[in-house]
């Protein structure tokens, strides 16, 4: 919220190819150091257990989320519809609106995301077994290899859903084979 109101919603920070939402950067930053907490703590007891209260209550994380998804978008629609012929920034009701239930929003779309992989995607056996150890590589190194295959792409031909399926999959290979030659390195298993 402090962001969004000092910097505004649309303001964005480039270097580079890499280009972020100003006024995210905080929840952004938040979202990315929780991840390492819960990774780096034992997944298999408490929040993230195969049996724990998020896997047992994956419907009411999903509808959770799929009403927090629903408010958002009708202040978005609100503000095309309502407020689209006042000039300058919108009311301080619908920024201030708008940047708590985006935080809840996002907050509550992840937590659903990851109740339903727990209680629909444990396996024993997995196609995507192989990944595990190079995943928080991956999802790392993922950023660049997917911005630069989307740009070169930009101008072919082709419609959108080849250029997704080849930007998907030269990007998963790529931050793949980055993060395995990576580990390699003594020491790196620790930071990927």
């Amino acid at each position: 919220m402090p962001f969004l109101f000092t910097v505004g919603a649309v303001r964005w920070f480039s270097l580079g190819p890499l280009q972020v939402q100003f006024s995210r950067m905080a929840i952004y930053g938040v979202f990315f150091f929780a991840g390492m907490g819960i990774g780096a703590a034992n997944i298999d007891q408490g929040l993230l257990a195969r049996s724990g209260a998020l896997a047992r209550q994956w419907l009411w994380w999903t509808i959770a989320a799929a009403a927090s998804f629903g408010a958002l978008a009708y202040l978005v629609n609100f503000r095309r519809m309502k407020l689209s012929n006042l000039t300058g920034a919108p009311p301080f009701w619908w920024q201030s609106s708008y940047g708590v239930i985006y935080a809840v929003a996002c907050t509550l779309i992840c937590l659903a995301v990851l109740a339903l992989f727990l209680r629909f995607g444990q396996r024993d056996k997995s196609i995507f077994d192989p990944l595990r150890a190079d995943a928080y590589g991956i999802f790392v190194i993922h950023y660049l290899p997917m911005l630069w295959l989307q740009y070169a792409m930009l101008t072919m031909p082709w419609g959108a859903g080849a250029k997704a399926a080849i930007a998907f999959a030269a990007t998963l290979a790529i931050s793949w084979a980055a993060t395995r030659a990576l580990r390699q390195i003594p020491g790196m298993t620790r930071v990927l």
